[in-house]
């Protein structure tokens, strides 16, 4: 449990854009910055934003071959999990 005062400030910040939005519509770049940082693998950028990486590099034809065959989430907008 967190208790606040008056004025105190709190930030929220998550990894991979954290589940708003379309994966499809992340920026490649940014989901391949997550790999670098070791926030999610290889394996994950290219089931959950179908991002492909070859040698640690956005693959640009494989990224939209993937991401054309990508279901949207459900109301296109937030996905639970």
């Amino acid at each position: 449990m967190l208790h606040l005062e008056p004025g105190d400030l709190v930030s929220i910040f998550s990894p991979s854009g954290g589940g708003h939005g379309d994966p499809r519509r992340r920026d490649p770049a940014r989901v391949q910055d997550d790999v670098r940082a070791g926030y999610l693998s290889a394996e994950r950028a290219r089931e959950a934003y179908g991002v492909a990486l070859t040698d640690g590099r956005v693959d640009a034809e494989a990224t939209a071959r993937l991401r054309a065959a990508m279901p949207a989430p459900p109301n296109g907008e937030f996905d639970f999990g």
